[in-house]
């Protein structure tokens, strides 16, 4: 999904996922030392663990601790996310739970990492940074062809995808997988006033992409166009514009794929089956991470 100029759609941008995966509740530890099931407030002014390398640590999830390095920055993103101005936000009494809040997220990050190790769903950090290198030289060359094309990187895998793993069949996790990325990409493109979503489809060339299955993906568009310029054109007509425009041999380099694709992807899903499944999940909350971590290329 992506770009066609101003007027159409900024869909759901580059996608980097299996870095940072899935869902799990553990005890953590709070800067101040106490184990609790989320974590206390103490990012800029309380005591704060020390690691061994000496950087100071505002909490620590199961050993592993979260830097104040790592939380200024994702502080100072939501501060220029959320609009707030820097001086309200240091008012006493007003930051606190705006500071909890990135906390919280940087304790469940971490959480739901440890966890997709444990279940084997995670691709080490290189191969992961290959992919997106990979991506940012694609998002270059389009440059290159049409201009200042927006692109944001989208912490996929930290939002959707071992959530959607646990707790649903797995035939249907490409759909459910999907439709988040189109969920983001609509809640984006109207933030920016777009008035539709491009997508890559070819249809019938993956078990995604039949004619029922992006029934059911188009859904999550909540009434968007999907525009599907490739929707009719077979693989070799792909790859001939590929090689035209001088993306194929970025796109095509070696290089890691999603690890929790099912053996047995369903080609015909039902809308009450992806429904119920998405009702399992904090479907709000992860569409407001995804958001909320958008990186702007």
């Amino acid at each position: 999904m992506g770009v066609l100029r101003a007027s159409i759609a900024l869909g759901a941008v580059l996608i980097a996922f299996g870095a940072r995966a899935g869902a799990a509740e553990r005890p953590v530890e709070n800067a101040a030392g106490a184990t609790s099931g989320t974590a206390a407030v103490k990012p800029a002014d309380g005591p704060a663990v020390t690691a061994a390398s000496g950087e100071a640590k505002v909490a620590t999830v199961n050993g592993v601790g979260i830097g104040r390095t790592e939380f200024d920055r994702a502080w100072e993103y939501f501060l220029q996310r959320s609009g707030i101005p820097a001086s309200h936000a240091d008012k006493p009494g007003e930051v606190d739970e705006f500071r909890k809040q990135v906390l919280d997220r940087l304790i469940d990050e971490e959480l739901l990492y440890q966890e997709s190790r444990r279940l084997d769903f995670v691709a080490g950090k290189e191969a992961v940074d290959a992919e997106v290198e990979k991506a940012r030289r694609l998002v270059m060359r389009l440059r290159e062809l049409h201009g200042d094309i927006p692109a944001f990187l989208v912490p996929h895998g930290a939002t959707t995808q071992l959530a959607m793993a646990r707790d649903a069949p797995r035939r249907i996790g490409c759909l459910l997988c999907r439709r988040m990325m189109f969920r983001v990409a609509a809640r984006y493109a109207r933030s920016v006033g777009a008035q539709g979503v491009l997508t890559g489809e070819s249809l019938g060339q993956v078990a995604s992409q039949t004619l029922a299955n992006i029934s059911v993906e188009h859904l999550a568009l909540e009434g968007l166009p999907a525009i599907r310029p490739l929707i009719g054109l077979d693989k070799e007509d792909i790859v001939a514009i590929a090689r035209r425009i001088g993306t194929f041999d970025t796109s095509t380099a070696p290089g890691s794929c999603c690890t929790i694709v099912p053996d047995k992807p369903s080609v015909a899903a039902r809308r009450a089956e992806v429904e119920e499944a998405e009702a399992k999940v904090d479907i709000e909350g992860l569409t407001r991470a995804a958001l909320e971590g958008m990186t702007p290329w």
